[in-house]
């Protein structure tokens, strides 16, 4: 679904933004503590203060995502997606802009 959407915008030539984290559970526990730990800034500086569409790929569980070179945010031709959590500013084919290490955050 993600990679649809993103189909769709790359189309468009907009800027917009894509954004990786891991999944909450219905207890409310993450299996990525850094994405536990970057969540709160991302959503202060990021989510509530961008204009742009911001496409949200959520990794549900550890194992689908730790040692899978071929899970499709990570394999994707642009995005690319480094890590959870990732930021990734896009237009067209363009990656402009990575945030991916704890620093960034």
């Amino acid at each position: 679904q993600l990679i649809a959407k993103f189909d769709e915008l790359k189309a468009t030539g907009e800027f917009f933004i894509a954004y990786f984290t891991g999944g909450i559970d219905a207890n409310n526990y993450c299996w990525c503590s850094d994405c536990d730990d970057a969540r709160p800034n991302i959503t202060k500086h990021v989510m509530d203060k961008t204009e742009l569409t911001v496409l949200k790929g959520v990794v549900d569980d550890r194992n689908s995502w730790v040692g899978v070179a071929d899970h499709p945010y990570k394999a994707h031709p642009i995005m690319k997606a480094g890590g959870v959590p990732s930021l990734v500013l896009l237009q067209g084919e363009m990656a402009l802009m990575r945030a991916e290490s704890p620093e960034d955050f």
